[in-house]
């Protein structure tokens, strides 16, 4: 199994991350550490599984556990990716918001500051 790569993008009011490629035990002590790290700063996290071609259930867990740390959070599950069809059986929607587009869910949980007119 190739491992997966997480990507990372601050900015928007969020931090991003996207995980590509295969998500399994090997690369779950990253995201928990990667997410720890965003979690300490405070801002909204947006997880997009758009580009993930397999995520196993410790991947889930490190998802699970970002989420109930009580923060903005919400993950980006388009349907037909691969991590969408996992989601479902496991009735993650249930647990963690789950948005169609990174645009869709940082528009939700990291609203434009007062003022702003999107200009």
């Amino acid at each position: 199994m190739k491992r997966g790569t997480i990507d990372l993008r601050r900015g928007a009011g969020a931090v991003v991350f996207t995980l590509r490629g295969e998500h399994d035990i090997d690369t779950a002590p990253e995201l928990r550490a990667e997410l720890e790290r965003a979690l300490a700063a405070g801002t909204p996290i947006v997880v997009d599984l758009s580009q993930a071609e397999f995520i196993d259930s410790t991947v889930l867990g490190a998802l699970i556990y970002g989420h109930e740390r009580r923060q903005p959070f919400g993950l980006v599950v388009p349907p037909g990716c691969p991590a969408h069809r996992l989601c479902e059986m496991v009735e993650l929607g249930g647990i963690v918001p789950i948005y169609a587009s990174q645009p869709e869910a940082l528009t939700d949980l990291a609203p434009a500051p007062a003022g702003h007119r999107g200009e």
